[in-house]
Formats: C-alpha cells, sequence, structure tokens
C-alpha cells in the first residue's frame, strides 16, 4: 500500500473512531465532558472527512454531486441543527478504498470499551454505594430497568445489540456455539434493561439468516424503507382514534401518541422549517419515519431512501438482511440512522464506493452461512 493511501485510511480510521467515541459519550452518564469537547470534536472530524474525501481527488461529476449534496446538508443542519445530517454525509462518502472489516472491529473496540467500563462502575455502585444509582433504576409494569449508567436502558441494550451485530457481520460463517452465546448475550441484556427492541431485532436477524431465497430478501430490502414510511404515515395522518391504534400504541410504549399530538400541532413537514423545529423536543418521537414527517422533512426521508435503491439488484445477500434489520429498527428508535452510533449506512457505502463491481456466487466470504 502506498504512503498517501495508508495516511488516507489512517484519517478514516481516526475520524469514524472519534465520532464512535463522541456519539457514545452523548448518551453516557458516567462520563460528561465539558460542551466545548464536543464542539472541537465534531470540527475536527468534519475536517478530517473533508481531507479524505479531498484526497481522494474525485472528478468533476462527483465533485459536483458532493458540492450539491453537501449544501443541502448544511441547510438541513441550519434548520435543524441536526449534526448526524452533515456527518452522516461525509462519513458516507469518504468510505473510498476503506476496508469496512477494520471500520467494524473500531466500532466493536469502542463499544466494548464503553459498556465494560459503564458496567463495572455501575454494579460496583449498586453494591457498595447504592445511593448513586437510584434515579438510573426504572421500576415498571415490565420490571426493574438498570441503565448501567447511560441515559436509557434503550440505548444500554443497544449497544450489546449493536456489538453482537457487528460480529455476527464479521463471521464468514455462523455455527451453534456462536449463536448461543451472542443469545445469552442478548437475553442478559433483555433481562437487565428490559429494552424490548434489540431483543426483537436479534431474533427477526437469526430468522433473515435462515431465509436463502435472494428474491425474497431483494424484495424486502427494496420495499421495507418505503413500506415503513408509508405504514408510519398511516399511524400519524389517518389512524388516530382506532382500536388498531390503541392496542399498537399500548404494545410500543405510546411511540405514536407524541408523534400524533405533534402532527396535531404541525402538521406534515415536506421540508424542515423554523416552525416546525419550535416544537422538536417537546415530543418524544423515537420513529425515524416520524421524526422526518415532523421535523427533519420529506426531503430528508426521501435522501436516506436513494442509497437504498442505488444498491445493485444482484448480490450482497448478506449484507442486505443486516441492513434491512437496520431499517426495520428505524420503525421503533432512530438510533441506527447515525453513522458512528450504527455501521447501518456505511454497509450500503462499501457496496457503492468500494464492491459495485463485484460478481457475487455461491462460493465468496460474503455469501451468507449459517
Amino acid at each position: 500500500m502506498k504512503i498517501l493511501d495508508k495516511i488516507k485510511n489512517s484519517i478514516y480510521y481516526i475520524a469514524f473512531s472519534l465520532l464512535v467515541i463522541v456519539n457514545t459519550l452523548l448518551k453516557s452518564v458516567l462520563i460528561q465532558p465539558p460542551v466545548l469537547f464536543f464542539q472541537v470534536t465534531y470540527v475536527l472530524i468534519t475536517i478530517l472527512f473533508l481531507v479524505k474525501i479531498i484526497l481522494d481527488k474525485p472528478n468533476i461529476k462527483e465533485s459536483i454531486i458532493y458540492v450539491i449534496l453537501l449544501i443541502l446538508m448544511i441547510y438541513l443542519y441550519y434548520i435543524t441543527r441536526n449534526k448526524f445530517l452533515v456527518l452522516n454525509l461525509l462519513a458516507f462518502i469518504s468510505i473510498k478504498n476503506i476496508d469496512i472489516k477494520k471500520i467494524i472491529k473500531i466500532d466493536i473496540i469502542i463499544k466494548l470499551l464503553f459498556i465494560l467500563s459503564h458496567s463495572i462502575f455501575y454494579f460496583y455502585d449498586y453494591i457498595f454505594n447504592n445511593n448513586n444509582i437510584l434515579e438510573l433504576i426504572h421500576t415498571s409494569s415490565k420490571g426493574t430497568s438498570l441503565y448501567l449508567y447511560f441515559i436509557n436502558p434503550n440505548f444500554t441494550s443497544y449497544l450489546v445489540f449493536a456489538i453482537v451485530f457487528d460480529y455476527l457481520f464479521l463471521q464468514e460463517k455462523i455455527n451453534i456455539k456462536k449463536i448461543i452465546i451472542c443469545t445469552l448475550l442478548i437475553i442478559i441484556t433483555f433481562i437487565i434493561t428490559r429494552s424490548r427492541t434489540p431483543f426483537i431485532m436479534y431474533l427477526l436477524l437469526l430468522l433473515f439468516y435462515l431465509i436463502k431465497n435472494k428474491k425474497l430478501i431483494n424484495c424486502i430490502y427494496y420495499s421495507s424503507y418505503i413500506i415503513l414510511s408509508f405504514i408510519s404515515l398511516y399511524f400519524l395522518k389517518f389512524s388516530f382514534h382506532t382500536p388498531i391504534y390503541y392496542k399498537l400504541n399500548d404494545l410500543l410504549s405510546g411511540r405514536f401518541g407524541y408523534p400524533r399530538l405533534a402532527f396535531e400541532e404541525i402538521g406534515l413537514s415536506l421540508i424542515p422549517s423554523s416552525s416546525s423545529m419550535q416544537i422538536y423536543g417537546k415530543y418524544i418521537v423515537d420513529n425515524f419515519y416520524d421524526m422526518c414527517f415532523l421535523f427533519l422533512g420529506v426531503i430528508t426521508l426521501l435522501i436516506y431512501l436513494v442509497p437504498i435503491i442505488m444498491t445493485p439488484k444482484k448480490g450482497f445477500e448478506k449484507e442486505k438482511k443486516f441492513i434491512i434489520i437496520c431499517i426495520i429498527y428505524l420503525f421503533f428508535e432512530t438510533l441506527t440512522i447515525k453513522i458512528g452510533v450504527s455501521i447501518f449506512l456505511l454497509l450500503i457505502a462499501n457496496i457503492i464506493y468500494n464492491r459495485k463491481g463485484e460478481v457475487k456466487n455461491e462460493s465468496n466470504s460474503y455469501s451468507s452461512n449459517i
């Protein structure tokens, strides 16, 4: 590998590592750096990604597209103040010639360090200094949820899910022993946090591993994002006061209720506006599709549909299975849309920029094996 290539790769790995660290720190109760730390780190990450893009020497057509997209994302950031819109774009288009396996290993290591360190301090205080963590224990009809010094049990559970998710993706073959170990981790995490979404998504991932029909995987892959968008819009706009609405809203811990209240106040947003953003944060909106319809704008929803459509129809069955899980996850929580929190978008970017020309066959190491 040439020295310039090593430098470019190192720049990306450093930027991605910082992005994972800063996104996880934002959810930490144990470690709370000052605001200046986050501001400086975000600027540094942006500069590093931009340097990587420049060093890649994109052609004129690519440069024009990148500039247009960057201007659009900066505009969306200016209105919404959501940094992930710009950072997602930069991390996505700068992935050229980057080894996705190294990225995933970095993601695993950082998340593992966070979950282990927080767990050690949490259980130490849980045993010897219980008063410190009384606010981080939540009791409800579902049982007692432990936060492990993260902002909520959902994120704690997601971190473990993300580690398992990354680990399984790296495996060329999945055997029963690996499945048992991963399943035990997910079950233990569910018992501790009582967070259902990661547990259900893990079971769904195992189910997708069993599906060998390539046409079916393709059908689900290209339709799931669109179908979930319309389902979200239906519950947001048309299904209020229907029996199914109340049943599902109760089953999903009120996830339909707050978006509905926001919709009654501001309506549908084709593009984000200052008026819609005035109530941003007033209502809890976990569903990414609802988040777009209400605050980020339908334009943001369409922007994230584009890379899914750009994925080649032939091949990449394993990647598509993992991507589908992340698309479904977005119906319950917004976590997987953010690069640095999830590898979802980087899996798509890797196909588009680094592997689109590959001819897939049954012996390819990336084919699904279980």
